[in-house]
């Protein structure tokens, strides 16, 4: 689960100065009903990169992988960058976020 989390807010980072608060007639919120949701969703959709003094370099791809509860182990406002190679891919089911 938290190496799922992370590499879809990896993959929600696109270079800087590409994002853009619309996407294809859908906000940062995706169509979530929830307030919970929308707040996961807008985290989901960033697009502004962490700046360098945000970046925890002491994390690695094993630390992602560790079971336990991500809740207290990672941050929202801190960012890392991890090297690692996809073996598998499973379909996933129907997101809210874009």
């Amino acid at each position: 689960m938290a190496l799922a989390r992370w590499c879809l807010l990896l993959l929600c980072l696109p270079a800087a100065g590409y994002g853009q608060e619309i996407y294809h007639q859908c906000g940062m919120e995706g169509d979530a009903t929830a307030s919970v949701v929308r707040q996961l969703n807008r985290l989901k959709n960033r697009y502004v990169p962490p700046r360098p003094g945000e970046i925890d370099s002491s994390v690695s791809l094993g630390d992602m992988l560790e079971p336990g509860d991500d809740e207290e182990r990672w941050s929202d406002t801190v960012g890392a960058e991890v090297v690692g190679y996809v073996v598998d891919v499973k379909k996933g089911g129907m997101e809210t976020c874009n």
